[in-house]
C-alpha cells in the first residue's frame, strides 16, 4: 500500500492524511480484520434537522396511522409558497441520505 500511495502521490498533487475518517460528508468506519467499511451519515442527518427546525422531533416508523386515506378534501384550496418552498428544501435535503 506505501508503494502505491508514494506512486499516486508521485503523479498527483496530494497528501497522506492517513486513514480516512470523512468522506463527502460521511463518516467512515472501518474494520480491517473483518475486512468491512460502513458509512455514517449521522452528522449530515443532525444538521438538516437542525436546520429545518426538527432537533426536537420523535422518532416513528410512520408518520400517520396505517389505513389512514387521503383525499383533496384535506388539501388547501390555495398553497403557500413558504410553506411550499420548505417542503421542496426539505425534500432536497433528505434526497442526498
Amino acid at each position: 500500500m506505501e508503494k502505491f500511495k508514494a506512486r499516486m502521490l508521485v503523479r498527483f498533487d496530494g497528501t497522506d492524511e492517513g486513514d480516512v475518517t470523512k468522506y463527502l460528508g460521511c463518516e467512515v468506519i472501518r474494520d480491517r480484520t473483518a475486512k468491512t467499511l460502513h458509512l455514517r451519515q449521522s452528522a449530515y442527518i443532525r444538521k438538516v434537522l437542525a436546520h429545518h427546525g426538527f432537533t426536537d422531533a420523535n422518532q416513528v416508523k410512520t408518520p400517520m396511522e396505517p389505513g389512514v386515506r387521503l383525499s383533496k378534501r384535506y388539501c388547501p384550496e390555495v398553497v403557500d409558497p413558504a410553506i411550499q418552498a420548505e417542503y421542496r428544501a426539505i425534500v432536497e435535503h433528505v434526497s442526498f441520505m
